[in-house]
């Protein structure tokens, strides 16, 4: 198994026969990957679009994360009885700045002294301590970015395995619809409130007969020999 849900780790008789054994490590690395749904509109620097976005997680600093894992020996099945050492790395609930990329995540040993507790003397305490710690404390040393989508492919390990992407998004169709809808209500708006002038403009000059107003129906003159006219009369 790759991962060890930590929840569980001492359910599991598998893992908690490596825990109570002293079987606990842990392991350093640059940082971690976690994939999130793309959205149908983000296109990457690679020029594709959809599907999982890979993301790379690390120390702002750029110092190794540690993380609290479990190690075992096994049999590699020549005939030389040779033996492999590997190891799973324990998991909890996602820290709050995490949950938005996935729901669980790696226990980082943030304490150098639990890092040790964990390694020599690891008891479900220990195990408590620690997962909560990842979980439930806020750290600002911990950024990510996302990368190439590359990176999906279990094969690839090109040199840009954890340099930085650029995500663009494009307007879907329904955006290209409804900004046109926006541009013409605004259109309409502008226009309208055009005549509304106008037309108050037009009100306030009918009441002064010094006044000219100019639309696009008629011409409204008066002058002074016209008031001086209708005066008499």
């Amino acid at each position: 198994m790759f991962n060890a849900r930590s929840d569980t780790l001492y359910d599991k008789v598998s893992f908690r026969k490596l825990a109570l054994g002293g079987n606990t490590c842990v392991v350093a690395v640059d940082g971690f990957y976690e994939w999130k749904d793309a959205s149908r509109n983000s296109i990457g620097s690679g020029g594709s679009s959809g599907g999982k976005q890979p993301y790379f997680v690390h120390r702002k600093d750029g110092l190794p994360l540690l993380l609290a894992g479990l190690w075992t020996s096994v049999p590699t099945g020549r005939c030389n009885q040779e033996m492999m050492e590997t190891f799973t790395i324990l998991t909890t609930q996602s820290a709050k700045q995490l949950s938005w990329l996935h729901h669980r995540q790696p226990i980082i040993l943030w304490n150098v002294h639990n890092a040790i507790k964990w390694m020599h003397k690891p008891s479900k305490q220990v195990l408590d301590e620690i997962s909560n710690e990842a979980s439930f404390v806020h750290h600002d040393n911990l950024v990510w970015h996302p990368v190439t989508k590359q990176m999906s492919n279990s094969q690839y390990s090109g040199m840009d395995c954890t340099k930085p992407i650029s995500l663009e998004t494009v307007p879907s169709v329904k955006q290209f619809f409804t900004a046109g809808i926006t541009k013409s209500t605004s259109r309409i708006k502008k226009e309208q409130g055009n005549e509304d002038k106008r037309n108050r403009e037009q009100a306030k000059a009918s009441n002064n007969p010094y006044a000219s107003v100019k639309n696009d129906d008629s011409v409204v003159e008066k002058s002074n020999h016209q008031y001086s006219q209708k005066s008499n009369d």
